[in-house]
């Protein structure tokens, strides 16, 4: 690992999850699928919970994250 390598300046989008062995040692699983970490605006608590976050569908039409959107989900971050 040298520090003019810009893959280690930038979090990526996607990654694996970290999993502890028997030993307690953290390692990455390659065996789980890529998961991406995304924080929302949101204000509330429980019931009360709001989300402020712009949300897209195709067509660049806004939708609100609260909606039940059933099947396949593609991810695009701007």
């Amino acid at each position: 690992m040298t520090y003019e390598d810009w893959k280690y300046a930038v979090k990526p989008v996607y990654e694996h999850s970290e999993t502890t062995n028997k030993d307690d040692k953290k390692f990455i699983d390659h065996t789980k699928p890529l998961r991406a970490n995304i924080k929302l605006e949101t204000k509330g608590k429980s019931k009360n919970i709001k989300c402020y976050t712009k949300i897209f569908r195709p067509g660049d039409k806004k939708m609100s994250p609260c909606m039940n959107v059933h099947g396949a989900c593609h991810p695009v971050v701007h």
